[in-house]
């Protein structure tokens, strides 16, 4: 990765973004759980490498047609191909946060019981959460990973509510962010951690249900567009076909 990224810096600088972008960038990648070295200038020098390519590549075969397509509408296509070979990163960088963020709110309240039956047997907090992690490994490896980087962040002696709100924005998942909210608050006015975090899984489970329905609501509405454009015409071709031909047959005459 290392010699990757140093060959690809110089493609990276080209498409380095300005100002605030580039570390919104690397913010982005971290949540889908990109975390190299190198890793921006990889991503970055794929765009441009990716662009110029396929653009390269559409000129060649266009210049060997029999009949190409001619200026200026080629240029027009090269640039269209450019610009979305450019985007075709970063629409996979979008993708693998919400795939990465899915997984996480699927498998959160689950490991939240979990964190309360530790807590509630007599072990600290962070024992409970080195605990879950390891029971989480195989269900969802990628939960399992997170709480083990924040577990070993607080054992290197980041404050617990440091590191906890470092796995919010490490992951970007609002119900992560509210139980690093609801972490805070309990040490601060020395309520009962296990009790805050019964409560903040139950609510997380609603959501999710929440969510669920949400999705599910809008199924009817999915539906209606291969609806209209495949069953419809199949089914008005069926209800119909018998009768037009008879009436072609009975104005040609019975021919």
């Amino acid at each position: 990765s290392t010699v990757m990224g140093r060959l690809m810096r110089p493609f990276a600088w080209i498409a380095r973004p300005a100002g605030d972008q580039g570390s919104q960038l690397r913010r982005t990648m971290i949540q889908a759980g990109i975390r190299g070295e190198n890793a921006v200038e990889i991503f970055l020098g794929t765009k441009i490498l990716l662009a110029a390519g396929l653009t390269f590549g559409f000129l060649q075969i266009n210049g060997r047609l029999r009949e190409p397509i001619p200026f200026p509408m080629d240029m027009v296509f090269a640039i269209w191909i450019a610009g979305f070979a450019y985007l075709t990163p970063v629409l996979w960088l979008r993708s693998r946060v919400r795939e990465r963020q899915r997984l996480l709110e699927r498998s959160l309240p689950d490991a939240l019981d979990l964190l309360v039956t530790c807590v509630e047997a007599g072990l600290g907090l962070d024992s409970a959460l080195n605990r879950v992690a390891e029971e989480m490994s195989i269900a969802s490896p990628v939960l399992a990973d997170e709480l083990d980087n924040t577990f070993l962040e607080i054992q290197a002696g980041v404050v617990r509510a440091d590191a906890f709100r470092r796995l919010a924005e490490r992951t970007g998942v609002e119900d992560l962010k509210s139980l690093s909210a609801m972490l805070i608050q309990s040490e601060m006015f020395g309520s009962s951690i296990a009790r805050a975090l019964r409560i903040q899984a139950d609510g997380m489970r609603v959501r999710r249900m929440q969510r669920a329905e949400e999705r599910a609501a809008t199924v009817a509405v999915k539906l209606t567009v291969p609806l209209v454009l495949f069953i419809l015409p199949s089914l008005v071709a069926v209800v119909m076909g018998p009768a037009i031909v008879s009436i072609v047959t009975a104005f040609s005459g019975g021919r």
